[in-house]
């Protein structure tokens, strides 16, 4: 899955095709080099024209920014080793800064990815990640009635009524970025954490466009851009398919 996606065109195209994006520090306007799958993992030249939060599973990816490759004769050479991750764009990112600053890691029950606690006196803090969000659960006293007897954590909302779901898909702010500025908020006990407690984001992964070109029937574009071939559906993720004839369905 690709939190960030980046909508580009290609050199001397027109046409605006989503890909993938493991790279949170590119904006539109950047020349990058795209690893097309679809086109037999040939390397290309495009400009992004927008990115945006949609955690969907595209084909094809970006390399690398423009800058960082060298186009010769030979064609496009990348760096090595290549720079296609770089920063808050994955939960994995999240991961190592709340284990090294101390958050405390359990196991937890098959609808989440990983979870991590922390507590002080006053307050005791649970972070739990799912394929598609991040829910935050805050519980007065020193006690974290979440943790199970074999160290585990599990997620309730009648736990506490400061809680809180977050969505990845449209959350129009970095969602990784805002779960590591509450955690060392926390963790410094640097209160109130109402700004943290709203909900963001939306479980509907389809940008406003392709929801109108779904109601008009105008979808295949998208299917093809996302590697559909041979009549299968594309997979977006939580039970999100695109079909080829631009039919989206649920799982």
């Amino acid at each position: 899955m690709s939190y960030i996606v980046a909508f580009v065109v290609y050199q001397n195209g027109k046409q605006v095709y989503p890909i993938n994006c493991w790279r949170a520090d590119v904006k539109a306007g950047d020349a990058v080099v795209v690893r097309q799958e679809t086109k037999g993992g040939d390397l290309k030249w495009a400009r992004i024209v927008r990115t945006e939060f949609l955690n969907w599973k595209c084909r094809n990816y970006i390399e690398c920014r423009a800058s960082e490759a060298i186009f010769d004769s030979l064609g496009i050479r990348l760096p090595v080793p290549t720079p296609t991750v770089f920063g808050a764009c994955r939960a994995a990112f999240v991961w190592e800064h709340l284990k090294a600053t101390g958050w405390r890691r359990h196991h937890v029950g098959r609808n989440f990815k990983g979870a991590f606690s922390w507590g002080n006196h006053l307050e005791v803090a649970n972070i739990f990640f799912r394929t598609n969000g991040v829910d935050i659960q805050l519980i007065e006293g020193s006690n974290n009635p979440a943790l199970t007897l074999d160290g585990g954590l599990s997620f309730s909302l009648n736990l506490s009524p400061r809680a809180v779901r977050h969505t990845l898909s449209h959350s129009e702010i970095n969602l990784f970025e805002w779960v590591i500025e509450f955690a060392d908020a926390f963790k410094a006990n640097s209160g109130p954490y109402d700004r943290f407690m709203k909900p963001v984001g939306r479980s509907d992964k389809r940008t406003e466009e392709f929801r109108l070109k779904a109601q008009e029937g105008r979808s295949v574009g998208l299917y093809e851009a996302l590697g559909g071939a041979g009549g299968e559906s594309v997979y977006l993720g939580d039970g999100l398919y695109l079909g080829p004839g631009g039919q989206w369905r649920g799982g």
